[in-house]
């Protein structure tokens, strides 16, 4: 007897049911790893659902590796051939392995609001480090009505798993309670990626040229906008050819980066080939290309935060802000920015032919003036002593604390 569907109903059918029994069985094979021991000297990282060694958790892991402490550090990553260093496991995401990891680790640091696919047991402590500083755009709670139902759910899961978020400044801590549904420590250390930020070592910048293959000797300027939630792509119109040429107008050697969020990503045909242009949206380290950077021209993310606190210049580039504020939504904190907001290319041209050190450092200090920040260079450190105390606690004493 024939089921009356087409052929691609009867082949979304049959997929729905295979996911379905798969998730089905990683539900059991969850509830048995429930069974297995907390290991007390393993620590499991993720850093955006699977990617390689990048942002918070990196420092962090860096950190334990050069206070040589006798932990086993758990990566859950998608590439088997992503590089790690020495004394990093590294472990298949979404493998039957990572259930087992996830449920036998101690100590859980993860950057974003993912489904940790853990039962959690008392013994066990999750740090949520997140991936970016205050942003004026609408998150989470704030955004609501205008998120996938189920990235929502895994979000307010995430939070009722989380023991500890990091922050960098009093206003994302407000952010957490108001947006995240965090009820639970929230830790004003900085965040453990922008210590750097604050050490300006020149050998680095070096080598982060050299790795880009740039000259030691060129200025660069980095194109980093957020991504759209509808995933359109027509916002991405900067003109690079145009900022490169007013930029170089006095002689001056430039070179631009092009990186794309997480979320896009591939994208390096969307701008211009040309060898003054570097597609940068595979360098592993978001970080070390604002540390590199003199410039940085976006829009709604929370760059400016990190960039200002080094005093560079900061443009914003927003030619669909209308459409935007209808989709995703922006807080009136982004209209106070000390930053005009650029729509047109020409807009953004005339304030670049404009540029000037003297003038980003004094724009910088407005906008840290109004936004704070508690970013010191050391939140590597304190994170790590945490860490040390929690993985010092018996297990005894972790559920007597958490009755």
């Amino acid at each position: 007897m024939g089921t009356g569907l087409s052929g691609s109903e009867n082949r979304e059918m049959f997929g729905k049911i295979i996911r379905w029994a798969i998730d089905a069985l990683k539900r059991i094979v969850e509830w048995i790893f429930y069974l297995c021991p907390i290991k007390t000297n393993k620590i499991l990282l993720i850093n955006f659902n699977g990617r390689g060694y990048g942002c918070n958790p990196k420092y962090i892991a860096q950190e334990i590796l050069d206070q040589k402490l006798d932990y086993d550090l758990v990566w859950l990553v998608r590439d088997p051939e992503a590089v790690f260093p020495e004394g990093i496991r590294k472990v298949p995401y979404k493998s039957i392995r990572a259930l087992y990891e996830v449920a036998t680790a101690k100590v859980i640091i993860t950057n974003v609001k993912n489904d940790l696919r853990l039962i959690k047991k008392k013994e066990q402590y999750v740090i949520q480090t997140w991936h970016g500083s205050y942003s004026a755009k609408l998150l989470e709670r704030e955004a609501e009505g205008k998120l996938s139902p189920d990235y929502l759910a895994e979000s307010k899961k995430n939070s009722v798993q989380t023991d500890l978020f990091l922050s960098n400044s009093r206003i994302l801590s407000q952010c957490y309670r108001d947006a995240f549904w965090c009820r639970c420590e929230i830790m004003e250390c900085g965040f453990p990626r922008n210590d750097m930020l604050f050490s300006r070592d020149p050998a680095r910048v070096d080598r982060i040229k050299e790795t880009l293959g740039c000259p030691a000797t060129a200025q660069l300027v980095l194109y980093a906008p957020t991504f759209r939630d509808n995933g359109s792509l027509e916002a991405y119109s900067i003109d690079c050819l145009g900022v490169l040429r007013t930029l170089r107008k006095n002689g001056d050697d430039w070179k631009l980066l092009t990186r794309l969020h997480p979320n896009v990503g591939g994208c390096g045909t969307l701008f211009p080939a040309d060898e003054n242009i570097i597609n940068a949206n595979a360098y592993p380290d978001m970080q070390e290309l604002l540390l590199a950077s003199d410039i940085l021209i976006t829009d709604y993310s929370s760059t400016p935060f990190e960039f200002a606190a080094m005093q560079k210049q900061v443009y914003i580039y927003a030619p669909d802000i209308q459409e935007y504020q209808r989709i995703r939504g922006l807080k009136e904190d982004f209209f106070r920015m000390p930053y005009r907001i650029c729509k047109t290319n020409g807009e953004l041209l005339a304030l670049i032919d404009r540029y000037s050190p003297e003038g980003a450092r004094a724009e910088a200090e407005q906008f840290m003036e109004r936004f704070g920040g508690v970013d010191q260079g050391d939140a590597s450190k304190q994170v790590v002593e945490r860490v040390k105390q929690i993985m010092s606690i018996r297990v005894e004493n972790r559920r007597d604390m958490s009755e």
